[in-house]
């Protein structure tokens, strides 16, 4: 049953529905902030007026733009989209419109990882000493996986990642081409195999970018968790979810007024004569 209902939330379905409750009272001169997924909504909730803007989220990445390009058609108020970069700002894919923004870095978990002093507040509310050494382990086993990443998603060789399990590897395994794509082969379907040599030499010709853009939030908090258990096994307790309900607080509106993101924003702002940001 919860399938099936699943299955019937479609991009269409999710603007409509937008659309339809725009059409209350309530939502007046308010100005739609498209998100993601539900974490993004309580990430951005906080930097934004309430009183002259609405966050909603389009329940799952792969829709917002397509929910974005049907609001664009169809909506006749005003809406502003956020989406993770991902991979796209650093492979110069163009924004969809002037009312579309990518986030810093690969998505919002980086953007706020980026910021030392937001960290230091990570460590400190889970009441363990800041520790600069475990913040390069986590990047240094993630480094590879990341470039495969980043070359499956470019190249689009269908690779599934999503059973790709970081927990429990070892930062050998995290470097072995044969486990990785063996383990990827298994589950994805149409995926069309990556040569080792083809991928290091994709990495080698790549080897100056920056981490923060190309590692994944999620990849990054998971295995933060891991070198936390590591060091400290009194935070055995601890998972992804808790984690980020920490770290969204640590990450304040002053931060937010540093990232190119609230500028593109305030841009948008006073082309559009309207104000939805808050401000500190």
């Amino acid at each position: 049953m919860a399938g099936s209902l699943k299955s019937t939330v479609t991009s269409e379905s999710v603007a409509n529905e937008i659309i339809h409750e725009w059409k209350s009272p309530a939502y007046n001169n308010k100005v739609l902030v498209l998100v993601e997924g539900k974490d993004d909504r309580i990430f951005y909730y906080k930097f934004f007026n309430k009183d002259f803007s609405e966050i909603k989220d389009c329940k799952g990445c792969k829709k917002v733009i397509e929910v974005y390009r049907i609001l664009q058609s169809k909506a006749k108020f005003l809406n502003i989209t956020i989406k993770d970069s991902d991979f796209d700002r650093i492979n110069g894919k163009p924004k969809s419109g002037v009312n579309f923004f990518y986030s810093d870095c690969h998505d919002y978990e980086m953007m706020c990882l980026r910021n030392k002093g937001t960290l230091e507040k990570l460590f400190a509310n889970l009441a363990i000493d800041y520790d600069e050494a475990i913040i390069n382990s986590v990047f240094e086993d993630l480094r590879y996986l990341s470039f495969f990443k980043w070359y499956n998603y470019t190249n689009h060789c269908n690779f599934n990642f999503r059973g790709f399990k970081i927990t429990d590897k070892t930062r050998e395994q995290l470097y072995d081409f044969e486990y990785i794509h063996g383990n990827l082969s298994d589950v994805s379907r149409n995926c069309i195999s990556i040569n080792k040599e083809t991928l290091n030499n994709f990495i080698n010709d790549n080897a100056d970018y920056d981490l923060y853009e190309i590692t994944n939030g999620h990849d990054f908090i998971t295995r933060l968790i891991f070198h936390i258990k590591q060091k400290d096994s009194s935070m055995n307790n601890i998972n992804e979810e808790k984690l980020k309900l920490t770290l969204h607080p640590c990450f304040d509106i002053n931060d937010f007024e540093k990232t190119d993101l609230y500028c593109d924003i305030k841009h948008w702002e006073t082309l559009a004569g309207k104000t939805i940001l808050c401000v500190s």
